[in-house]
């Protein structure tokens, strides 16, 4: 068993760090159960999910879009019995996101901007939509809706300034966009399982 180059950059890890390991051992909770979720849906339904594109943090906690491939493995009975996949980092090949390139003006500004106060009404006049518009093809899109995806952009800001700053949470808090340290200290646990301050010892 190995594991292939892209791979071990993305996570961080060498090869024996990721052999044996699971999902939750690298992602958030929310995260891993969507990754779970596709294989299911591969080995279930023994179809190839193909050009499904993911948001996906990468070692320094920085968010990064892939397009992911992934089809199922097959015994002489046609019985599906593994997952073959391959993804691809969309900025470095050119791949060709059709209709996520409607939303490419809004996935920037979230980047930019997650700090201030983002409000959907201006994401989705930044996608030339109306607000229920843009939120349903959003949410189609990306399988999540709009403000979740800020949140979890702003709790990978977080993970980051966590892992490498001495900086106290409620700075961590305001540079990320929250309130107030309390609400930020929820959203982080909701989404990564832990409290900020176990993710830091860890």
């Amino acid at each position: 068993m190995y594991v292939n180059a892209a791979l071990k950059k993305v996570l961080g890890k060498t090869d024996s760090q990721i052999i044996g390991r699971t999902d939750d051992d690298f992602f958030s909770p929310e995260l891993a159960d969507s990754y779970r979720a596709e294989d299911q849906e591969v080995m279930a339904g023994g179809k190839t999910i193909a050009d499904r594109v993911w948001l996906v943090p990468d070692a320094s906690g920085a968010l990064n879009w892939f397009v992911s491939t992934k089809t199922p493995l097959k015994d002489r009975k046609g019985k599906a019995i593994g997952i073959a996949g391959a993804m691809q980092d969309v900025q470095k090949t050119g791949a060709v996101l059709g209709p996520y390139e409607q939303m490419s003006e809004v996935v920037q500004y979230v980047a930019e901007h997650y700090a201030e106060k983002v409000t959907v009404d201006q994401l989705a006049e930044l996608a030339h939509l109306s607000t229920s518009q843009f939120t349903r093809q959003f949410n189609r899109l990306f399988q999540m809706t709009p403000a979740r995806y800020l949140t979890r952009i702003r709790i990978n800001a977080a993970c980051s300034l966590l892992t490498r700053t001495d900086l106290d949470l409620a700075s961590i808090a305001d540079r990320c966009g929250f309130h107030d340290a309390s609400h930020f200290v929820k959203q982080f646990k909701k989404q990564m399982g832990q409290t900020p301050g176990h993710y830091r010892s860890g």
